[in-house]
Formats: C-alpha cells, structure tokens, sequence
C-alpha cells in the first residue's frame, strides 16, 4: 500500500511541478500482472480505468514493445484516404501545397510526437505526397 501512496504523491508533484491537472476519468491504468484484488485496489485509489493492449490514444495505437511499420500504418491510409478526395479538385499547386502543410503534415507530427519515426513510414508519406503534387 505505500507503493500505491508513493504513486499518488508522485502524481501530485507532477500535476504541481508541470501546472497540469490530470484527468483521471480520461486517463488509463495498463496494468501488467498482480492480483485482480491489487488492480481493484489501484484502480480505486486513482480513480482511473484499466485498459489492454493495443489500445489508441488521440488516434495513435498505443502497444508494448517495438513499433513495426504495421503499427502506424493507419497514418498512410489516413493520408492516402484525404489525397484521394483533393485529388478530383481542381486545386492549383500552392492549394495543394497549404493543404499539405496544414491538414497532412498533422497526421505524420502526431504519431512521430508518440514514437520514433521509422523510416519506411517516412518514405511512404513522402511517395504519397509527391504523387498527390
């Protein structure tokens, strides 16, 4: 139980130290092995729900271990997807340049903001891109 005090001490520097608050019915516990007893506990304690893995977090798939290109994948479709309806639009090439920077550029940043950037991903963004130029 001082290990679950300690946690919840630790959360009150953070929030004070960062000036955030966190929000605990949006944040989730992933919780890796222990009693069912011991997570009840936890949860009860925080007041956050438990989550499993994969699991999404403002559109990123969370997961444990390496991220492999399959994992954000979903980015290059969500590209590819939003290139294909500009694409029938009469649309000059610094349209399609605005569009890029302010609507595409978005879905890379944010899954970069959460992993490491694999290349493959990087080429494949950059192929999708220059055929939609």
């Amino acid at each position: 139980m001082k290990s679950l005090h300690n946690l919840l001490a630790l959360l009150g520097k953070y929030q004070l130290d960062s000036s955030q608050t966190v929000c605990r019915h949006k944040s989730k516990i992933y919780y890796g092995g222990g009693s069912l007893s011991r997570c009840r506990t936890i949860t009860n304690l925080l007041g956050m729900e438990v989550s499993t893995f994969p699991d999404r977090y403002l559109g990123v798939q969370i997961i444990p271990g390496a991220v492999k290109y399959r994992h954000i994948s979903n980015a290059i479709d969500k590209i590819k997807n939003q290139l294909a309806v500009w694409k029938g639009k009469m649309l000059s090439f610094q349209d399609r340049i605005v569009l890029i920077n302010s609507v595409i550029a978005s879905y890379s940043i944010h899954n970069m903001d959460v992993y490491k950037c694999l290349i493959n991903f990087i080429r494949q963004a950059e192929r999708v891109i220059r055929n939609f130029l």
